[in-house]
């Protein structure tokens, strides 16, 4: 008796400790059912195996941070840590430089973040530098900041004044210090060189930021830890009245030792910072927030590899640079984006595909939330070795229909709501039958596509190819879940393919999977001469691949309850189509060949003339 006792002593122990673990609170800074102050920020980096070289990730809410152009270099040119800053005439300006050997700072600048274009370039009279003047001629991680109110720029960087040794490497970093010079327009700077600091300390990785009217530098103390320097190796802050100073003693440390190239971010809501830093080297990041950049600060769980406990995410493998708050329209922007100027890399368009969602009358859509989540969770994520690289950030995510079980007002509400703020992505859907009311008919559904897409049949373009979101009436008088595709939809698709310019590729999707389309040579014979890729369908809420006169038709997967626990990712490069669905529920890639497609893409062939 005494040991069952224990027993179920020991039971509601780990009961609890379960439930604690499942209800860690998030960070704070959310903007929780108001409109957000700082809609999106950008994550401008170099990755482990490519350092110096430039990459973007971006984010919605300042944790979770997707990369973006399927994880390839977004600009061929650059060189350096990236640190990127908008300027005085509204545009944006970026630094680096070649190597820490090279003589001179480069500057690009952008309009729109994706197009960068060469801008100038300097180089620090290092010897001039007063009290200085037996700095070495090296030059690290250049960063930049404009101040508004002063209207003039300062460029930071460090500079050591001692060589390393074999038995002592470490002297060369604790030699560091933080250099600046001033600009009105990256034209033309201050000379020489002077100081940041009056306090001698070494320092590297410097970021000055504003909050009210004082200045911080947010600083790496470059020393080594040791028990007469506690300190060294942590992010500490300084702080001033003016721009250059002078600056105070460096706060107590507000990170862990060996944390480096700190990144300062306003939260969603602007009540809250969010800093990063590196732990070097270089395969993992900590978070500490603060309402204040005086503090206090506490630290973010993170990289614990427990779900309840990550409260944020960065790709796999990405080395520091620079965050920044963007307006949603960038972001969507730089989503969006299939041809970076400045990239040589083969380019891809990534979407998901989902279809028959069925949220139910009441308004019941818990069960979209895992398959949401996992959409949410697969940019980065390795294809299977077949396809090679990583999910890219998804430019779209496509709805095929029956997304209420019957369309009533709490059913579409609580659609809208998952798919417009719980998934980070655009969407795009096509109203299926359930949405039309059957034998009960209600354009609650139908209405509220028209608004949010312009019409029930319409069309869009990505990464050059056109989409056509084919809606087709369905005739409850058959009572037979097998229909034509309607009169009306097959001409909107003639006139559609009509209009477009020989050889453009073109994705039909449509409610009706392959299976369940009876007037299948009608429908082909629609296509005419177009590029048509693919034809996607939903409806009988399996994932499953067809293919009918070279046609193929990809069927995409339902998360309701009689569904699939997967969604389809899709992804299309100049030569080559792939459709694999993920399993988010096994954690892995779908292998059934049935269900995945991945060959050249080539267009339709027209019908056979019978005898």
């Amino acid at each position: 008796m005494k040991h069952a006792r224990i027993g179920m002593a020991i039971a509601m122990v780990l009961l609890w400790v379960g439930a604690a673990g499942a209800q860690q609170p998030d960070p704070p800074g959310q903007a929780v059912g108001t409109e957000p102050v700082h809609q999106a920020y950008l994550f401008a980096h170099m990755m482990h195996q490519d350092y110096g070289r430039l990459y973007y990730s971006v984010s919605l809410d300042g944790l979770h941070w997707t990369a973006l152009n399927d994880g390839r270099r977004v600009c061929d040119d650059y060189r350096g840590h990236p640190d990127i800053c908008k300027g005085h005439d509204g545009r944006y300006y970026l630094v680096g430089n070649r190597n820490d050997s090279a003589p001179d700072i480069n500057f690009w600048v952008s309009d729109d973040l994706i197009r960068w274009e060469h801008y100038s370039n300097v180089t620090p009279d290092l010897p001039r530098t007063p009290g200085y003047a037996q700095a070495l001629a090296r030059i690290g991680a250049p960063k930049l900041f404009y101040d508004a109110d002063s209207s003039q720029y300062v460029l930071t960087w460090h500079t050591p004044h001692e060589h390393g040794t074999p038995e002592d490497p470490e002297r060369y970093w604790a030699s560091q210090r933080t250099l600046y010079l001033t600009s009105k327009d990256l034209r033309t700077f201050s000379d020489p060189p002077r100081r940041l600091f009056d306090w001698d300390m070494a320092t590297i990785d410097v970021i000055i930021r504003k909050q009210t009217d004082r200045y911080y530098a947010i600083v790496k103390d470059e020393r080594y830890p040791t028990l007469d320097w506690p300190t060294g190796k942590t992010i500490r802050i300084s702080s001033a009245p003016a721009l250059l100073g002078p600056y105070s003693e460096p706060s107590a440390p507000i990170s862990p030792n060996f944390r480096e190239a700190p990144m300062l971010i306003p939260s969603p809501d602007g009540k809250v910072w969010y800093l990063y830093y590196e732990q070097y080297p270089g395969v993992s990041y900590g978070l500490s927030v603060a309402a204040d950049l005086n503090g206090p600060w506490h630290q973010i769980s993170g990289y614990t590899f427990f779900s309840d406990w990550d409260k944020y995410s960065l790709p796999p493998k990405v080395r520091h640079g620079c965050m920044i708050a963007i307006s949603r329209a960038e972001h969507d922007a730089l989503v969006a984006c299939r041809s970076w100027p400045g990239a040589a890399e083969e380019q891809a368009l990534t979407f998901f595909g989902w279809s028959d969602q069925h949220v139910q009358v009441d308004g019941n859509a818990d069960h979209l939330v895992p398959a949401i989540d996992a959409m949410n969770a697969l940019p980065g994520r390795a294809w299977p070795e077949s396809v090679g690289g990583h999910v890219a950030r998804p430019a779209f995510v496509f709805g095929l229909g029956d997304l209420t079980e019957w369309p009533s007002q709490a059913a579409r509400e609580a659609y809208e709501q998952r798919v417009t703020r719980r998934l980070k992505f655009p969407s795009y859907d096509v109203a299926g039958n359930h949405d039309i009311g059957g034998n009960s008919p209600t354009r609650t559904v139908l209405d509220w596509l028209v608004a949010r897409h312009g019409a029930l049949r319409y069309t869009f373009e990505q990464g050059g190819v056109l989409f056509v979101a084919l809606f087709s009436e369905y005739d409850e008088s058959l009572n037979n879940p097998a229909q034509p595709i309607s009169k009306e939809a097959l001409t909107y698709l003639r006139e559609t393919l009509a209009n477009v310019p020989e050889g453009k590729p073109v994705i039909v999707a449509t409610h009706l999977c392959f299976d369940a389309i009876t007037n299948r040579d009608e429908f082909v014979d629609a296509f005419g001469d177009a590029n048509i890729f693919c034809v996607l369908g939903g409806h009988y809420h399996k994932a499953n691949v067809r293919e009918y006169r070279d046609i193929h038709f990809v069927q995409l997967p339902s998360p309701a309850p009689n569904g699939t626990t997967e969604v389809t990712v899709l992804r299309i490069t100049p030569d080559r189509l792939v459709a694999i669905p993920y399993d988010y529920a096994k954690n892995e890639w779908v292998a059934d060949k049935d269900k995945t497609l991945d060959k050249p893409i080539r267009g339709p062939i027209k019908a056979k003339t019978q005898p």
